[in-house]
């Protein structure tokens, strides 16, 4: 996942020189943001809805559970930065929302099964996130795009 954030820095670097003069792009990654102990990450990361695009890139794991700002717990932070932009979008028009999923198969390391377990448990929260993020669970039908690639190129 490190390699394809790289990669979005580097497309956002050349569409920022390519459109010089233009509206402003700026693109924001938590984990490059220095972060105070006294608060959760989610509490110091801006809203989705603060965004005119979310990139979500995705592989093996959904996340860690959170309890978010609003007070609502969520299975992980992806899914309430996901959930918050696509209210937003509904409410106001934005932000645009692209998801990534690398279908690379995730590779597991050899690890005491409980802790395996815990693995493959994060893989299945993922599979069932993407699925209720782009399926009509009733008819099956794509009712949002997620975008899958198997290698980099790709992406």
């Amino acid at each position: 996942m490190d390699t394809e954030r790289k990669i979005t820095v580097r497309v956002i670097e050349r569409l920022k020189s390519e459109y010089a003069g233009q509206p402003e792009l700026e693109a924001y990654f938590w984990e490059y943001e220095p972060m105070l102990n006294y608060k959760a990450f989610q509490d110091q990361i801006p809203a989705t809805s603060e965004f005119d695009l979310v990139i979500c890139i995705l592989w093996s794991r959904l996340g860690t559970p959170l309890k978010a700002p609003d007070g609502r717990v969520y299975a992980a932070g992806t899914e309430y930065e996901v959930e918050s932009a696509k209210q937003s979008f509904a409410e106001r028009g934005r932000p645009g929302l692209m998801i990534y999923w690398n279908k690379t198969a995730p590779r597991f390391p050899a690890i005491p099964r409980e802790e395996r377990d815990k693995l493959y448990r994060q893989f299945d929260a993922l599979v069932d996130f993407l699925d209720r993020n782009s399926k009509d669970i009733d008819t099956g039908f794509v009712k949002g795009a997620v975008m899958s690639y198997r290698d980099l190129g790709e992406f």
